[in-house]
């Protein structure tokens, strides 16, 4: 069946491409890849390790808990100098700011209908020592620490997500169209909020399949983007958005065989048994997706792809005590091979009860008891195994 994507037969044409890539991955060395289009193979057959045995150490933070700080679901953690911020619950409009011992700082909830006010929150990242806030209002709104009010600018565009980045913005424009009608799926603006880039042109929009986090993504001194419903992941170089990484899962991938633009999306997701939605999280050296396949769509594989060798893996997350599976929710790569992510505090305490005594420790004083208490996530910081075959 013919392919679904506006740039699939070019992508197709790159796979030529992906093998020199590789090659010259390996030539480079461990640990330093080329930033060049590459394609990996994915399969749910791939040879399985248990998230114990990935793990060189683990150290755990907990999320201090008091009346400002319950958290319920969070956002990816942004490291600012010694503090962590991220994202609470976005229609309830808090931020959170923690120190990097776990300890709450502020609780900022600006929600409301004043000028200096949100009524709930797409998203967020950093400008120096401000939080920038991507309001449901397409404003762009920036607070301090402490949360008191910096500044503010509108928006001409409604977009679905927004990510600053070196005085420039990128837009999500997957299902809006703009002025003139024309669509692409990225926009970038300047300083000024004008238009300087139109990338990605598309016709027509996935119906069903929208992503509530940002398909934007910071990637080193750059921009990243994918869609949920797309095998291809995009980078911005030289003024362009251009592919960069393809996951290749062959006759597993839904979309080969079901139209997303059709009228029967959700019929053909609930019929179905592939893998119809990946989110990957880009590291220098590491990559890891999270796929989600089967018709009940809560159906999840977790692979991890060394990019100096292509060899990928599946992370086993199956708890050796019980019948049940941790839940990583993995937020960005610190470093080569070290990553931060959210854990519930029972599936902590169980990695805690596998792990040997060698590989774990807690940061801020806290001990497994309080953790095993805690009502919110815990954060927690993995250092990698090389996991390539000797």
């Amino acid at each position: 069946m013919q392919k679904i994507y506006d740039q699939r037969r070019l992508i197709q044409g790159l796979q030529t491409l992906a093998i020199m890539c590789l090659f010259s991955a390996q030539v480079i060395g461990q640990g330093k890849v080329s930033d060049s289009f590459v394609s990996y193979g994915l399969s749910k057959n791939d040879r399985k390790i248990k998230l114990i045995d990935l793990i060189e150490e683990v150290e755990f933070i907990r999320l201090e808990e008091t009346s400002e700080s319950l958290l319920g679901s969070v956002g990816d953690v942004h490291v600012v100098g010694d503090k962590f911020v991220f994202m609470g619950n976005k229609y309830k409009g808090d931020i959170f700011v923690f120190s990097d011992q776990g300890k709450l700082i502020n609780r900022i909830n600006r929600q409301g209908n004043a000028p200096e006010e949100y009524p709930s929150i797409k998203d967020i990242w950093i400008e120096g020592d401000l939080i920038a806030v991507h309001t449901s209002l397409n404003d762009i709104k920036r607070y301090r620490l402490n949360g008191d009010f910096a500044s503010s600018n509108k928006l001409k565009l409604t977009a679905g997500h927004a990510l600053g980045i070196s005085g420039n913005y990128f837009l999500d424009m997957n299902f809006s169209s703009l002025e003139d009608q024309s669509k692409y799926k990225v926009v970038k603006l300047d300083g000024n909020l004008g238009i300087a880039g139109r990338y990605l042109p598309f016709t027509k929009a996935p119906i069903a399949t929208m992503l509530s986090q940002s398909p934007l993504f910071k990637y080193k001194k750059s921009v990243g983007y994918y869609r949920a419903n797309s095998d291809t992941v995009y980078l911005y170089q030289k003024d362009k958005f251009v592919p960069f990484i393809h996951f290749e899962f062959g006759s597993n991938w839904h979309w080969d065989n079901y139209d997303p633009f059709g009228p029967d999306v959700i019929k053909g997701l609930r019929e179905g048994e592939k893998v119809w939605s990946i989110k990957p999280k880009i590291g220098s050296r590491y990559v890891i997706t999270s796929s989600l396949y089967g018709r009940s769509g809560n159906l999840r594989l977790q692979h991890v792809i060394d990019r100096s060798n292509a060899e990928a893996i599946l992370i086993d997350l199956e708890r050796s005590s019980k019948k049940e599976s941790f839940d990583l929710q993995v937020s960005h790569w610190e470093s080569d091979d070290t990553f931060y992510a959210f854990l519930p505090a029972l599936d902590a305490v169980g990695l805690v009860s596998e792990a040997s005594s060698k590989n774990w420790s807690f940061r801020g004083g806290t001990s497994l008891e309080e953790i095993a208490s805690s009502e919110n996530p815990v954060l927690v910081r993995i250092l990698i195994k090389d996991f390539s075959k000797k």
